[in-house]
């Protein structure tokens, strides 16, 4: 059971949420988003010294719910393209959520205003490929995947998803992938990366 500070604090950063994402970084105050998780602005300091560090726990919370959603271990038992697929459906998942669009939607015009802010919130983001970088690692150690870095090998897959299913609909040219669409992207992507990136494999 939350204690009443575990509540105020939850309170608190989902009326951050809302507030940058209806206002911005630049237009949101503190008094604002006091006013809207109905508590005092000086119980918002207590949490959050700072309106960047509240910012900046939303993007850590964001980061930690990707890597919780993508973290799979390598299975020999299962084909290389299924785990994959699987893969890429939780990262097209997370990603494709309200939230997720809407802090980048957030970040991005502060790389000309605050750029300081803005690497900070891309790099914690930017963290939760880790998950999904803990199978490729395995997975080139066990040999299916050509021997490299494992962090450039799974951000050059992230990147991929992002190109298809996550950067057209952030910047507003596309609309929110259905089911049917989100699929092939997962298989357009899936495809394109075994090319690249695999070992000698039976890809049947």
């Amino acid at each position: 059971m939350m204690t009443q500070s575990e509540k105020k604090r939850a309170a608190i950063l989902a009326a951050a949420v809302e507030e940058f994402s209806l206002s911005g970084y630049a237009a949101a105050s503190m008094d604002d988003i006091a006013a809207r998780a109905e508590v005092s602005k000086r119980t918002v300091y207590n949490h959050f010294e700072s309106k960047e560090r509240l910012f900046l726990k939303l993007a850590e919370i964001l980061c930690e719910k990707l890597i919780g959603a993508t973290s799979m271990p390598y299975d020999p038992s299962r084909s290389v393209r299924d785990q994959l697929e699987d893969l890429a459906r939780r990262h097209l998942d997370l990603v494709g959520c309200k939230g997720f669009m809407n802090m980048t939607r957030v970040i991005l015009p502060e790389r000309v205003r605050n750029p300081e802010l803005a690497k900070g919130a891309f790099d914690r983001l930017r963290r939760g490929e880790t998950g999904l970088g803990r199978w490729m690692e395995e997975a080139i150690a066990a040999g299916v995947i050509r021997p490299g870095d494992w962090r450039s090998v799974t951000r050059k897959f992230c990147a991929m998803l992002s190109e298809f299913g996550f950067w057209p609909q952030v910047l507003g040219h596309e609309p929110a992938l259905e089911p049917g669409e989100r699929e092939e992207v997962v298989k357009k992507v899936v495809d394109l990366f075994l090319v690249g990136a695999m070992a000698e494999l039976d890809r049947a």
